[in-house]
């Protein structure tokens, strides 16, 4: 994906489809809830406002997905899943220190 443009990460094959750049941050979301959950063992749902403002519309995409997620070029992306992975990497190390 590194090479996609801005337009190819905001091309939706229709209008109920999502693009390339919204399933990127998805992923992103999906890693940071997860990360919540598991390594600070909040209940799936209970993150404070601040997380929900930044990743509650990555996570659900539908037609918020579709209006907002957009105007983004590859190193947005890129740099959203870099910085959740790297949280999933040293919580990791820190649990394989401690067990």
């Amino acid at each position: 994906v590194k090479n996609l443009t801005m337009e190819q990460l905001d091309f939706q094959i229709d209008d109920k489809s999502n693009s390339i750049g919204a399933m990127l941050l998805h992923l992103a979301a999906t890693e940071k809830y997860y990360q919540l959950n598991t390594f600070e063992e909040l209940e799936w749902g209970t993150w404070n406002d601040e997380i929900k403002n930044e990743w509650d519309i990555p996570l659900e995409l539908g037609e918020k997905g579709r209006e907002q997620i957009k105007g983004n070029d590859i190193d947005y992306y890129l740099s959203k899943l870099e910085e959740v992975r790297e949280v999933t990497k040293y919580e990791l190390q820190k649990e394989m220190m401690i067990g």
